[in-house]
């Protein structure tokens, strides 16, 4: 039997009016507010015999053909002497002046109703009672209804949530249909994307949670998430979550294909509110942006005419927003709650602070986590914690004394606790208690005001930041956090840094029916595993799709990397890429470490007679196309780039467009005390050698390998990819790498001749 809330029916269909509509005074927090309540029951039951709380009223009910029991909590009840009983719903503010909500007056109403099933009543008072939190003040709505138009009124609620709810499930099962006959959208699979595809299905059959890793260019796109709607039941959801808007593309991409004319899939991307707005920077306040008043009265026209477009883009999505005149981002939530697949990046799950409240009930949906290497990563990037403060800042101005006061406590207990006479001026220390709680009255001094407008945007800013701080608590945990204090010649912060966010990601990926996590370079597999919180789970490699003889991969060992020996390499690495373009005329990425390396190298060094380009520091995404078109165009040249940028990841040349891909050193990260702490917590985790691994090592052949799968894109590619360091043939090194490569270890006056062979190969 499926369970409906009373306050979520009252929700889906009595809510009404703007989006974001104005706030005159401090929230309410969720224990202040029961501690509240809790008060008001008290003084009702002292005053009156006939009082009860936390009445609970249910109806066994029957919604489009499932068994539904509708439940709820009545807030107060008084059980009248003369046959008239009263329902008081109690809600907490400190607004001075309220309306009254059509939420909270239809919960009086569907309470009302279901207790005039239970009791042989002919009229009934509704209640609802607003207090503020510090003086118990209630503002009063009430009226008197008759048990008749209390039944009436549950009724219309079920009848209109039964209607939606049957529209759903008939789009859903005509969806399952289509896609059970539906045949895979391309004459043939790609060798070995069958199978990935039938490991990813019997993965979401079991309710399992599978790592898989398949060779860039192999379709593992297609490979998930055509099996992954193929299996989805009636009324399933599947997220496809991606680390960089590129992988999203490649994913709507996939399911334009799938879908194609029909139209029986909807599937829509969630892009961040700045990209998709067209207000051109107004806020998203009722009186100044007309896509936010009225909100709720058109969005639902707009979500129907949506579910009827197939896949929506962000393109799509701003045209039907424009024609219904409402928020994009907001449509693109509404829509999510029904369609059949939702594109967006990891925060809308993974983020606490950020993500998605109307999806914290995804017991029964499906998950891909795309670019999965990076999950681990971004993840505890989002559980950490930063306060900060410029040397320069001075007390900011407030309307507030209590803010102008906290605010310079907050500055105070930083400055304290990062200024230091030490030459190093990042240091490890405790939990900043004294600094959390300055931080918890600096909030409470700005929810006190009526507004957010009166605070400058620095003072919003500290806000925020401080709100984040305390949060973070939440998901605070002893062993996997550290706290360091800094000073640099900007000013001062305080971190609070996530070491290991693995326990949290298997909590976000158990919280869902099943989920695959893909990349292209997930090796060594139990090293993420244990990043990802699932070493008891399965993992696989996909088999590559290419033939050996497709890759030249070349280990050059005699060109040293390292960064003192930087300068001398210039010269050795300009008679490497011009061996390689006389072996060979075509298109080449040189990839390095840094800009500085890379600008070294064209400064002094580039390939000599040949057309060189490279990337420059600061570019534009429109200029990193421009690149893009120009590589493309060229017959020979050589495209310096830097690993981990744009060029490294999720970005098609197309088949055949490249040559070859010369990767300059391991281009392993800095050290600094963050990775250090890093390398310790995974020492004593899991045992000596997995920090290094984890906090030096695999950033830095992910970046390595993702590089070096920019260049087979189809199983008819062929190319040279140049591995420029010694340190590639250490063993721990050798994990990294993909198992299907076939590796050739030269000095560089080799390479020229092997280069030459393999092109000569058929």
């Amino acid at each position: 039997m499926q369970r409906l809330a009373v306050r979520q029916l009252a929700e889906f269909v009595f809510r009404q009016g703007d989006l974001h509509p104005a706030r005159y005074a401090r929230g309410v927090e969720a224990a202040e507010g029961i501690a509240c309540q809790q008060k008001i029951q008290e003084r009702r039951r002292q005053g009156s015999s006939a009082f009860e709380s936390e009445v609970s009223v249910r109806a066994d009910v029957e919604i489009d053909f499932t068994p539904t029991r509708l439940a709820g909590r009545i807030d107060g009840l008084f059980r009248g002497a003369q046959g008239v009983w009263r329902i008081e719903e109690y809600k907490t503010t400190r607004a001075l002046e309220v309306d009254l909500s059509p939420i909270d007056w239809a919960q009086c109403l569907i309470y009302a109703g279901l207790l005039t099933q239970q009791q042989s009543l002919e009229r009934i008072e509704l209640a609802v009672i607003y207090v503020h939190p510090e003086s118990l003040a209630e503002q009063i709505f009430e009226r008197s209804i008759c048990a008749t138009t209390a039944q009436v009124s549950l009724a219309f609620a079920l009848l209109c949530y039964e209607a939606r709810r049957r529209l759903h499930r008939l789009r859903c099962e005509r969806r399952t249909l289509w896609m059970q006959a539906r045949d895979f959208p391309f004459e043939r699979y790609r060798s070995a994307q069958r199978s990935a595809a039938r490991k990813v299905y019997r993965t979401l059959e079991n309710g399992e949670h599978l790592l898989l890793e398949a060779p860039t260019g192999s379709g593992k796109s297609m490979a998930t998430i055509y099996p992954a709607l193929k299996f989805m039941r009636s009324e399933q959801q599947l997220f496809f979550l991606t680390n960089r808007s590129t992988g999203a593309e490649a994913a709507l991409k996939s399911a334009g294909f799938i879908a194609d004319s029909s139209n029986c899939l909807s599937v829509v991307q969630i892009t961040a509110k700045e990209k998709t707005c067209r207000s051109g920077g107004v806020p998203c306040e009722p009186q100044d942006c007309a896509r936010c008043k009225n909100y709720f009265a058109r969005a639902p026209y707009a979500v129907n005419h949506l579910l009827g477009m197939g896949v929506v883009d962000r393109s799509k999505l701003q045209q039907v927003a424009e024609e219904f005149v409402v928020c994009p981002y907001e449509l693109s939530l509404d829509l999510a709650h029904w369609a059949d697949m939702i594109i967006g990046d990891y925060n809308y799950l993974f983020d606490p602070f950020v993500k998605l409240q109307r999806f914290l009930d995804s017991g029964q949906n499906l998950l891909l986590v795309d670019e999965a290497h990076q999950l681990s990563g971004r993840v505890s990037e989002m559980l950490s914690a930063e306060l900060a403060v410029d040397a320069k800042a001075a007390l900011l101005e407030s309307p507030s004394d209590d803010f102008s006061f906290a605010a310079n406590e907050v500055f105070r207990q930083i400055r304290g606790l990062a200024e230091t006479t030490s030459t190093d001026p990042m240091r490890v220390i405790e939990r900043p208690l004294q600094l959390e709680a300055s931080a918890q009255r600096l909030i409470d001094s700005v929810e006190s005001l009526k507004s957010f407008d009166d605070l400058e945007a620095e003072s919003l800013t500290l806000y925020f930041a401080c709100l984040r701080w305390v949060r973070s608590l939440e998901w605070f945990q002893d062993g996997r956090y550290k706290h360091l204090s800094v000073q640099h010649p900007r000013g001062f912060s305080i971190q609070r840094l996530c070491l290991d966010s693995s326990e949290y990601i298997e909590g976000v990926l158990n919280s869902h029916a099943a989920s695959i996590r893909l990349s292209a370079t997930v090796s060594p597999l139990d090293l993420y595993q244990r990043l990802h919180g699932c070493a008891g789970e399965q993992a696989e490699r996909a088999a590559s799709p290419f033939n050996v003889n497709q890759t030249a991969v070349l280990i050059v060992r005699d060109i040293p990397t390292y960064f003192r020996q930087r300068s001398s390499s210039l010269p050795k690495l300009s008679e490497l890429v011009n061996g390689l373009v006389e072996a060979q005329p075509g298109r080449y990425l040189i990839a390095f470490s840094s800009y500085s390396y890379l600008e070294a190298f064209a400064e002094q060094h580039g390939p000599v007679g040949h057309l060189f380009r490279s990337q420059k520091s600061g570019e534009s995404t429109e200029d990193l196309q421009n690149h893009k078109r120009a590589v493309e165009r060229e017959p020979s040249v050589v495209f310096g780039v830097v690993m981990g940028g744009s060029f490294s990841e999720s970005i098609e040349f197309g088949a055949g467009q490249l040559s070859g891909v010369i990767v300059v050193g391991l281009g392993l990260p800095p050290p600094t005390l963050q990775r250090d702490l890093v390398v310790e917590h995974f020492n004593e985790l899991a045992g000596a050698g997995w920090g290094q691994l984890v906090a030096y090592t695999q950033p830095a052949l992910t970046k390595v390998i993702q590089m070096a799968g920019r260049l087979v894109r189809s199983e008819h590619d062929r190319g040279v990819i140049c591995l420029v360091d010694e340190r590639f043939l250490q063993p721990q090194m050798q994990g990294f790498l993909p198992a299907h490569w076939t590796i050739s270890n030269l000095l560089l006056r080799q390479v020229k001749s092997k280069v030459r062979a393999f092109w000569r190969m058929t």
